[in-house]
């Protein structure tokens, strides 16, 4: 959930840490932390995709859970179960109930059974699906707004990336199309092709990949056919390029980022190009 988003996939992923230990103690029959855990993880999920929403509450905070177009959101699903779990416990009791306020307060003091906690987990599998798509939507929102943020800036991050990526995915993920590619038609012919750009790969393989029709996309194969490189300018100007070389049926891989195209091909010596062995490791706007 949020990979494509740094700071979402970064928050998903403690995330799962912390399922990952209420999985642990659910085997190891620690009911009384696996419970506790699911539900705390149910409430933070419905914050991160709702703008602040909660699941176990009532009135205006309450997450909508009621999607007709998806089973487990219909109004007899989610949103029953919300209503069930979000109910408060008033008096101290042993009863076994599914209530999180009674859980979290000390209230229920029975709520630690296997079954119980097989149910929370249930919901969970449940609302992980409906909050699927509200995730999506919202790193699509994210991107759409990073990018109108710092659009024009020469600033880079913490790590020496730039702020202003646009383009910057939709170009890594074609050139890395372009370098399968490559290497499959290597396998066959024992040269690099020099017309993929134009000639297998058309302006709509471009285009259902986020970058426009004129994309821009440069090739340069060497003499001997043992080495290719692509770049492509973004709408900033940046250049990210990525070059592979062949050597004896294997292939070696080098990614340049820069403000001007690459002046040559890695084995020619032109700076700017650094492969996976390099001490410096790979090129910031490709980490």
């Amino acid at each position: 959930m949020g990979g494509a988003d740094d700071e979402l996939s970064i928050w998903f992923h403690q995330r799962s840490r912390l399922l990952g230990l209420a999985q642990d103690h659910h085997v190891a029959v620690r009911y009384d932390a696996s419970i506790p855990q699911l539900q705390m993880q149910l409430e933070g999920i419905a914050i991160d995709v709702t703008k602040g929403k909660k699941f176990f509450t009532k009135g205006s905070r309450k997450a909508d859970l009621v999607d007709p177009t998806q089973l487990v959101s219909i109004e007899a699903g989610l949103a029953a179960l919300q209503a069930l779990y979000g109910q408060n416990i008033v008096r101290t009791q042993i009863e076994g109930s599914h209530s999180r306020h009674g859980v979290a307060h000390g209230r229920e003091l029975a709520y630690d059974t296997r079954v119980n906690s097989a149910k929370v987990w249930s919901v969970m599998d449940a609302f992980v699906e409906w909050a699927m798509p509200k995730v999506r939507d919202l790193v699509a929102a994210r991107r759409a707004e990073r990018p109108a943020q710092n659009a024009g800036s020469e600033e880079t991050d913490d790590e020496g990336r730039r702020v202003d990526d646009r383009q910057f995915a939709e170009t890594r993920d074609m050139l890395r199309v372009l370098q399968t590619s490559a290497m499959g038609w290597y396998r066959q012919r024992g040269a690099f092709r020099d017309d993929l750009i134009g000639g297998v790969y058309r302006p709509d393989d471009f285009t259902k990949r986020g970058l426009p029709a004129e994309h821009g996309m440069q090739s340069r194969v060497s003499r001997n056919g043992q080495e290719v490189m692509y770049w492509r300018a973004t709408v900033s100007g940046w250049v990210l390029g990525l070059a592979v070389t062949a050597d004896g049926g294997t292939f070696g891989e080098h990614l340049y980022g820069g403000s001007q195209p690459p002046v040559g091909l890695p084995s020619e010596g032109w700076e700017g190009w650094e492969g996976w062995g390099d001490i410096f490791g790979l090129p910031p706007d490709w980490s």
